[in-house]
């Protein structure tokens, strides 16, 4: 009877260690099934970002090709704004120069003028203008500013003559324009001339 309830008791014992690994088969079988689901929902939606990845790929190839192209035609734009703005300093330059050929033209048609109508004058009224042309000879060798003293500096810029005071003043006082012509000039742009 004692082997009979021990066995009885073994077989209890087993039956529920088998009841208790068959629970747990169904929980890991489930658990399993979970698993394998969400693996599955994972593969779908790896699959969906792989595309979209290539999607992206595509696009980024298109937007580098755009880009580059872009960059092309920037670069392109850039050498002609460089050429065109070359270009534009040398007509500006050049028709500074002019400018200042011009204006020496103009000076010189009027001090042609001046001689003209005094040699007139001189042909006209004799000895008694000898004077008056005298006068205005030494009047072209004073200095237009001051009236006072001898030219002696020229401006290079403009070729326009004065003493070296007045040019001292004008560069002291930080205008650097010719008082004539209004022409900006620098310290490099004065040189002394002896008459």
């Amino acid at each position: 009877m004692k082997e009979i309830e021990v066995s009885n008791n073994y077989i209890f014992a087993l039956k529920k260690q088998s009841e208790k690994q068959l629970e747990l088969i169904r929980k890991l079988e489930d658990h399993e099934k979970n698993l394998t689901n969400l693996l599955s929902i994972a593969e779908k939606e790896n699959g969906n970002n792989m595309s979209l990845i290539e999607t992206h790929k595509r696009k980024a190839l298109e937007l580098t090709e755009l880009y580059n192209e872009q960059k092309d035609k920037l670069d392109k734009a850039n050498k002609k704004f460089i050429e065109m703005s070359n270009i534009i300093k040398d007509k500006s330059m050049e028709l500074e120069s002019e400018i200042i050929k011009n204006r020496r033209l103009g000076e010189e048609i009027n001090v042609s003028k001046k001689r003209i109508e005094t040699l007139v004058k001189y042909e006209n009224s004799g000895d008694s203008n000898l004077q008056k042309q005298l006068d205005e000879y030494k009047a072209l060798l004073k200095c237009p500013s001051c009236n006072i003293n001898f030219k002696n500096c020229v401006i290079i810029r403009c070729m326009h003559v004065f003493c070296k005071d007045c040019i001292k003043a004008i560069t002291d006082s930080r205008q650097r324009k010719c008082p004539t012509c209004g022409e900006s000039f620098g310290y490099q742009d004065i040189k002394q001339i002896f008459l």
